[in-house]
């Protein structure tokens, strides 16, 4: 489900929607490359090496076609923005639902000033509208996200941002269940109280290639509008609600790092 929620409807709709349906010079691509960094290429790679008959996916898990599995979820699939609802089930000082949502508060805030930087919001119309459509957002959706406005504009971009970087982190993550490899397994054999060594290994290569934070929102992106962006005033705006939205990633995550180190 991470790997096609996460990797190949969210992140791949938004890399896609945005090359096909945005000039390669409109702002709007511009401001979202950070966020779409790599996703098409990972896509694939994990279609050639992860999901495929007989690739790792299948020699790891206990399907015995992954390709159908992944078919079947697809299927089954209906796009849905609400937050995750964390509860606090005997854990103490739990962070992550307020991480979460200062993290989403933070990217809002980005996609609402990057928004109010265009200038017809009629441009991304088209783009808007073929990506609710690959999101498979429902012609019933009781919210209308298949209208397209400002609002839902900023709703679904700060939604797919978040999905790729603070659900991708925290959601479907199977590190924390390799530090111990007798707690759990992949896979269940019969006279068998864990995993096969094999199976361990394969889980540990696939933990290493696909753990890794992506993309990596505290690099530094102003290359990317200062190069790209021909207009100095617009140019100028984009960079300083760059460096406004980074700073606030950064002391966020220096919080983060402060509360961790006390726990």
């Amino acid at each position: 489900y991470h790997l096609l929620v996460a990797h190949l409807l969210k992140a791949g709709a938004l890399a896609k929607c945005s090359r096909e349906h945005l000039p390669v010079d409109h702002l709007l691509r511009i401001l979202l490359k950070p966020f779409s960094f790599f996703s098409i290429y990972i896509n694939q790679l994990a279609g050639r090496t992860l999901y495929c008959p007989n690739g790792l996916a299948a020699r790891v898990w206990a399907f015995k076609d992954v390709t159908k599995v992944m078919n079947d979820l697809a299927d089954k699939y209906t796009y849905d923005d609400d937050f995750v609802k964390l509860k606090n089930e005997g854990v103490e000082n739990y962070p992550i639902e307020n991480d979460y949502r200062e993290l989403n508060r933070i990217i809002t805030k980005y996609v609402k000033d990057s928004i109010d930087q265009l200038h017809d919001l009629n441009e991304v119309k088209d783009f808007y509208l073929n990506l609710v459509e690959d999101l498979k957002v429902s012609d019933l959706d009781e919210n209308g996200l298949r209208r397209f406005n400002r609002t839902n504009l900023i709703r679904v971009l700060s939604h797919l941002i978040m999905n790729g970087t603070g659900i991708h982190e925290h959601v479907g993550h199977i590190a924390d269940y390799q530090i111990f490899p007798n707690l759990t397994g992949s896979k269940i054999v019969e006279g068998m109280l864990r995993e096969p060594t094999q199976s361990y290994a394969l889980n540990a290569s696939l933990t290493a290639s696909t753990g890794i934070k992506q993309p990596m929102l505290l690099d530094d992106w102003i290359f990317l509008l200062e190069k790209n962006i021909p207009n100095e005033n617009i140019r100028n705006q984009a960079v300083a609600n760059y460096k406004e939205f980074k700073r606030s990633l950064v002391e966020m995550s220096q919080n983060i790092e402060e509360r961790s180190s006390q726990r």
